[in-house]
């Protein structure tokens, strides 16, 4: 994914929009906790509290729906960022930045 010079990112990286930095559970409403691969920690969020599979949030897997195997109805959902520009944005699960409905 390219990066869009356009305005400061959540993640406050001035500037350019870094979502291809991040996983796609880093921005959504139903994550829990935030790991370290390289100890063995893994993210947890309330569709997986026992870890989110590699293949969601390498973004391999689309978590758009209800995956088997996972608790609950939750699916990846967007928290909402303000944008700086008087509008809320939110990410979607591909990566892509667009204006948030109402906001």
């Amino acid at each position: 994914m390219a990066k869009t010079p356009e305005y400061d990112s959540p993640s406050g990286m001035a500037g350019e929009k870094y979502a291809d930095l991040m996983p796609p559970c880093f921005y959504c409403k139903h994550l829990l906790t935030v790991g370290f691969q390289e100890r063995s920690e893994r993210w947890t969020c309330k569709a997986f509290p026992a870890g989110i599979p590699p293949a969601i949030w390498s973004r391999s897997e689309n978590h758009n729906w209800i995956i088997p195997g996972q608790v609950g109805k939750f699916q990846y959902e967007s928290q909402r960022f303000d944008n700086g520009a008087g509008y809320k944005e939110i990410i979607t699960f591909a990566g892509v930045w667009q204006k948030a409905l109402g906001g």
